[in-house]
């Protein structure tokens, strides 16, 4: 495997003879660098002009460019086909050690493995992009991990802390959503996290939370529900349903019994 480092080491101080790009393996443009040096040297000798610095020049300006090129970018470039290569070796070391385990899973079993294998590829990649700043290639990669678990409460959440950083509000609540009704529980850190700023700047974050973190409205009476004069009580369904996300919201430990007690007599009251 190619170093960065190293490449750019040479290229500083051996760039004049192109020895750098035989090290990364392209020989063709190290030949080409290697008769330019002559070509220039013969110059330079015959008519006693600095035109040997061209070459060295052509290794500087290579240099500049390892030290500030990404090592990603580097090893697209360079390391490619090694890279390839270690992926192979790791399908195959995977496929042995499948195949000489005591008891041989079953297919379904087998399934399930591969599954978890993608979701962790899949998220490890989203993570790498949200923390280079590309949100859109971060969505698209949780996307692919939430295919492989689709009831992932983690998963939810990334794809709602993504979409509050692309500004895309309902994307957002929607994920929030999804993410606490299958058991995600942190409510802590929904109200600290930097990542979830945006969401939590919007007019209607504070009714989601009150909600019970859910886009759903309390349903409202029906029109066809038949006018009583008596005040309304717990058998109206407005009623139950609000003092039902009450006490979701006070087993969450988003209100106390205190505030619990407070509302669920002004429901009964009104």
């Amino acid at each position: 495997m190619k170093n960065k480092i190293v490449a750019a080491i040479l290229a500083l101080f051996f760039g004049v003879l192109g020895v750098h790009r035989f090290y990364l393996g392209r020989k063709f443009w190290g030949i080409m660098h290697l008769m330019l040096f002559a070509f220039t040297l013969a110059l330079t000798l015959d008519h006693e002009g600095p035109f040997i610095i061209a070459p060295a020049i052509l290794g500087f300006i290579d240099a500049v460019l390892f030290f500030v090129m990404p090592q990603e970018d580097f090893d697209d470039k360079y390391n490619a086909k090694y890279l390839r290569k270690k992926q192979r070796r790791q399908e195959e070391w995977y496929s042995y050690y499948e195949e000489q385990e005591e008891e041989p899973r079953t297919k379904k079993s087998r399934k399930k493995q591969q599954r978890e294998n993608m979701e962790a590829l899949f998220n490890k990649i989203g993570f790498d992009k949200f923390r280079s700043g590309d949100f859109a290639g971060a969505a698209d990669a949780f996307r692919d991990a939430l295919e492989q678990s689709a009831d992932s409460p983690m998963i939810h959440y990334h794809l709602a802390c993504t979409f509050s950083m692309l500004h895309d509000a309902p994307s957002g609540f929607e994920h929030l959503e999804k993410a606490v009704d299958r058991g995600f529980s942190d409510f802590a850190k929904l109200e600290k996290h930097a990542a979830l700023h945006y969401l939590r700047l919007q007019p209607e974050y504070a009714k989601f939370v009150a909600n019970g973190y859910r886009r759903r409205p309390i349903p409202a009476e029906s029109a066809d529900t038949p006018t009583t004069h008596s005040s309304p009580s717990a058998e109206s369904p407005t009623v139950v349903d609000e003092l039902f996300q009450l006490g979701e919201l006070m087993e969450k430990g988003l209100i106390s019994e205190a505030e619990f007690s407070r509302e669920k007599q002004r429901l009964l009251n009104q």
